[in-house]
């Protein structure tokens, strides 16, 4: 089955750019840059309110471990969200399309 990754950016631009270099990498098949959402949330003991821009991304558990990695090392926030829940059903087609594209990284 594949993994389906959560990952929420500060900005649109941080969001390509986190995608892009991702995708190019082969750490992901698919990136999908969402549209800007209003996230609250407790940092720094303060209820906080921010507009955030969700990135998703669909690869296989073998890939989780670098995705993770260059993740955190292009994002901005001291600790980004980085959340992977693996699929429980899938086309095999596209199954097999993600297990393809991304292992020609490995």
């Amino acid at each position: 089955m594949i993994e389906i990754v959560f990952v929420s950016c500060a900005n649109e631009e941080q969001a390509k750019n986190i995608a892009r270099e991702v995708v190019e990498k082969r750490l992901a098949a698919c990136a999908q840059v969402l549209q800007p959402m209003t996230s609250i949330y407790h940092w720094d003991g303060a209820v906080e309110e921010s507009t955030e821009v969700p990135l998703v991304f669909k690869t296989t558990k073998d890939s989780l471990g670098p995705l993770q990695e260059l993740v955190v090392s292009l994002h901005s926030y001291d600790v980004p969200e980085f959340v992977a829940i693996e699929s429980s059903h899938c086309l095999p087609a596209y199954a097999r399309w993600v297990v393809e594209t991304t292992s020609e990284s490995n």
